[in-house]
């Protein structure tokens, strides 16, 4: 799927990904390569996503909203999941 996160508020700081990869500022891709392979969190105070491996694009997307200053999202971005509720998000930490 094909998505953009753009910043509302820097026209310099931005995300794409055509379907098979991603592209960015230069500011915004050296954070990309150091983060976007890692877990990613679902809220600001977790729980947390985990890729299913390289180039895993739900933890790309996640990385991108979170770098880009006051994203604006186009495109098909890729299904999030949902952070658990009730008893499956015992092991969360608020």
């Amino acid at each position: 799927m094909a998505w953009r996160v753009e910043s509302r508020t820097d026209v310099d700081r931005w995300v794409a990904h055509d379907g098979r990869q991603w592209t960015a500022d230069d500011v915004t891709r050296l954070n990309m390569i150091t983060l976007a392979d890692g877990p990613q969190p679902l809220t600001p105070t977790g729980p947390v996503y985990a890729p299913k491996g390289p180039g895993d694009e739900v933890a790309e997307y996640l990385a991108a909203v979170r770098l880009v200053p006051a994203p604006q999202v186009s495109g098909e971005p890729p299904q999030v999941p949902s952070p658990p509720a009730g008893d499956d998000a015992q092991d969360v930490v608020y």
